[in-house]
């Protein structure tokens, strides 16, 4: 009897460990990309550069510091932020550094249902259950490079929704110039030419003036 209850023991155990559903405390629900798009106050694409963790080890909440390339939806600058939890567990969005995303995210600490913590000054929020999805290559989003959400959904029925985006253009650093005097421009003399030239002018003068005094 004892053996038998060992053996199931060990089985609910390893059942446990191996089921990712039973280990996460997240669950999400497919939702149509219209409902996505009308219950986010913006909807964007661009790169991670930046991911920061602030707040307590279980509390803790994920800053991602993004370059926008496209807006489909608010107004927003070439650099954005936006929070979520660090944990997947907790529904914590899971983004790449380095990696392009189309990112739906809402204003405040909460998105479709789930809580996400505070992070001072960071005004955007966005979870694993968002719908976000990874984007490959910097052109246009299409069928094509855009990836499926965590449903496995395509992007057929969400390019059409998205609409035609506002174009984020990235500042060009400004080039160094070459600056060029006016002497080297119209290959003018130098000054100490002038200074050289002065006292030689200054004899011939005198030279002058004494033959005409004689």
């Amino acid at each position: 009897m004892c053996h038998r209850l060992a053996v199931v023991l060990t089985l609910l155990a390893g059942f446990l460990v191996v089921s990712p559903g039973t280990a996460y405390a997240c669950s999400c629900a497919p939702t149509k990309p219209k409902v996505r798009m009308d219950d986010s106050h913006a909807v964007f694409s661009g790169v991670v550069t930046e991911h920061e963790t602030l707040g307590e080890p279980f509390a803790s909440v994920a800053v991602f510091t993004m370059r926008v390339d496209s807006v489909y939806k608010g107004d927003l600058t070439a650099t954005t932020q936006v929070k979520s939890s660090e944990h997947s567990s907790s529904c914590g969005a899971e983004l790449a550094v380095g990696t392009r995303y189309l990112i739906f995210a809402r204003t405040g600490d909460e998105f479709f249902g789930r809580d996400v913590p505070d992070a001072e000054s960071v005004p955007l929020s966005t979870t694993l259950c968002s719908g976000n999805r990874a984007v490959t290559g910097s052109g246009p989003l299409t069928t094509e490079n855009v990836q499926p959400d965590i449903f496995g959904t395509p992007a057929t029925d969400l390019i059409p929704v998205l609409g035609t985006p506002r174009l984020i253009q990235t500042p060009t650093p400004p080039q160094p110039t070459t600056t060029t005097t006016a002497a080297q421009e119209t290959g003018a003399a130098s000054p100490w030419w002038l200074i050289t030239l002065l006292p030689v002018a200054a004899l011939l003068a005198y030279v002058l003036f004494r033959r005409k005094q004689t």
